[in-house]
């Protein structure tokens, strides 16, 4: 437990016709009239540009890019899908975001609740994505939603620009994860090593504006961690409140090619998520040198000579 305590200290719709504008990311435009169903957040291009910025760095490969090249705009259909089953008082918007041209679903939630049991309110400070998935886009766009386009030059280039830019974990913020995590692990009896004698290493990956979720990957065990929130990571006020939800994944015994091999569980991952996770986590994330005699040191960041120049 004494390594487990050293390492997580680093880990820590009514319109029935659509409404089309075409906008560059990053740069907010009122070209397009809020329907009355679509909250107007939901229709800011740099919220958009954003969820194409996780999807390039989590979701979207080469073949993905090849499709849309070419095209002079990228299209997002934008709608409320508000599930069936909403506990009574609970306020949460939830939205979708439809790729049509590559088949990507995006789902995003705006959380805003009241915990009775803990009396906390929890707020989100925005729309934050829940899941992706791919191949459940209807070949046209549903009833309530409507359409976004954003400039297909203008996005390559901010997608090039910002390829290896990494929003990553403050002090504070892995100092709650630790000891979250400790508690989470402990409670599911996650072997660990005691009294080390080698130094761990871990490598945390980047967050992102648009998510409340954390990839780390902890080098000496060959684990992947991912810790997701309903709530912002960086809420201090409700932290103590929620259980993070904690997904382990053995680099070695939990890999497949395909979710084929395993269908049903969603206890493995593919060699090319893996390969993707321990991009973002060891080439872009903060390298963390853990000493067990000596006190946890604070991450860094790699420096700004040392990212790639091409």
């Amino acid at each position: 437990m004494k390594t487990l305590a050293l390492v997580l200290f680093a880990l820590l719709g009514s319109v029935a016709c659509a409404q089309t504008a075409t906008v560059a990311p990053d740069v907010p435009q009122n070209t397009v009239a809020p329907a009355p169903t679509l909250p107007p957040e939901l229709l800011e291009p740099r919220l958009l540009s954003e969820v194409a910025r996780y999807l390039y760095h989590w979701y979207v490969d080469e073949s993905d890019i090849e499709q849309v090249s070419n095209t002079p705009d990228v299209a997002f259909w934008l709608g409320v899908s508000t599930p069936a089953n909403m506990d009574e008082g609970d306020k949460s918007v939830f939205a979708k975001v439809l790729l049509p041209r590559l088949g990507i679903t995006v789902q995003l939630k705006k959380s805003d609740y009241f915990i009775e049991e803990t009396k906390v309110a929890v707020k989100s400070n925005g729309f934050k994505i829940t899941s992706v998935s791919r191949g459940l886009v209807p070949p046209a766009m549903p009833a309530g939603y409507i359409e976004i386009k954003l400039n297909m030059e203008k996005l390559k280039e901010h997608l090039f620009a910002t390829r290896y830019q990494m929003d990553y974990p403050q002090e504070t913020l892995i100092t709650r994860l630790k000891a979250s995590l400790v508690a989470e692990l402990s409670k599911e009896k996650t072997p660990v090593v005691d009294n080390p004698t080698e130094d761990q290493t871990v490598y945390v990956g980047s967050i992102s504006p648009v998510a409340n979720d954390l990839w780390a990957y902890w080098e000496n065990k060959k684990w992947l961690v991912h810790c997701t929130s309903d709530i912002d990571l960086a809420n201090p006020t409700v932290w103590s409140q929620e259980t993070l939800k904690i997904s382990i994944f053995d680099t070695l015994t939990q890999v497949v090619v395909s979710t084929e091999e395993a269908a049903g569980s969603n206890r493995f991952m593919t060699r090319g998520q893996i390969g993707r996770a321990l991009y973002n986590c060891i080439v872009l994330g903060k390298h963390i040198q853990i000493t067990p005699s000596q006190k946890p040191p604070a991450p860094t960041a790699p420096s700004p000579s040392s990212k790639p120049s091409v």
